[in-house]
């Protein structure tokens, strides 16, 4: 989900958490109410597979000398938390659509 993603980029954006602890997070925060008790094991299992932080990071390069920049991780960091308030700006408004329209839902599934 959009509301996901946003979580995880404003999560990991703030610097102090591994990947494996922003996703679980933003996933407490966000799908795990939809998601039934199998869906929810299986989430946990998938969790295990994350990248390392550092690992992470450098997946995210485009230039692979880029990581000898000082100011590296604080820019993309930074990005992260940049576009986390985008996203979530659009999820605010696809939100109210669908309260607006009685579309939103609380059913869980799987």
């Amino acid at each position: 989900s959009l509301h996901f993603l946003g979580c995880f980029l404003h999560e990991f954006g703030q610097g102090d958490q591994n990947v494996e602890d922003a996703i679980n997070k933003a996933y407490g925060q966000t799908l795990k109410r939809f998601h039934g008790w199998i869906t929810r094991g299986i989430f946990s299992i998938v969790l295990r597979s994350v990248p390392y932080r550092e690992d992470f990071l450098i997946s995210l390069l485009i230039d692979p000398s880029d990581d000898r920049e000082v100011l590296f991780e604080r820019q993309i960091l930074n990005e992260m938390l940049e576009h986390s308030s985008y996203i979530n700006i659009i999820v605010n408004k696809i939100t109210e659509f669908y309260i607006e329209h009685e579309l939103e839902s609380d059913e869980i599934i799987g």
